[in-house]
């Protein structure tokens, strides 16, 4: 983050807070990152991707790939992920339980 001023400014303090976790489920189809309409391996390879920085899911591909819906996408999405493929749950965090 960077703050810019372009005048005298006179400034005491800054106060940061986390973000919220969405009450509402995200709508779409959680898994399904490339929207072909199956979970499978290919939805795994593209968060994997992205995951690496590879390349970049956007739109309804990321909210697809957030998986645990805590609004940051990373390893734990892919666990569950692949634990979902493996069918050893047969439902994401994300849509609740």
């Amino acid at each position: 983050m960077y703050l810019v001023f372009s005048g005298p400014v006179n400034v005491d303090w800054f106060e940061f807070s986390g973000g919220t976790v969405p009450t509402n489920p995200p709508t779409g189809n959680l898994g399904d990152i490339n929207r072909d309409g199956t979970i499978n391996t290919s939805d795994y390879t593209l968060l994997s991707r992205h995951i690496l920085e590879i390349t970049t899911l956007t739109g309804e591909a990321f909210r697809n790939a957030d998986i645990n819906g805590d609004g940051i996408i990373n390893s734990n999405d892919a666990t569950l992920l692949q634990r979902y493929i493996l069918e050893i749950i047969d439902r994401f965090p994300g849509q609740g339980y």
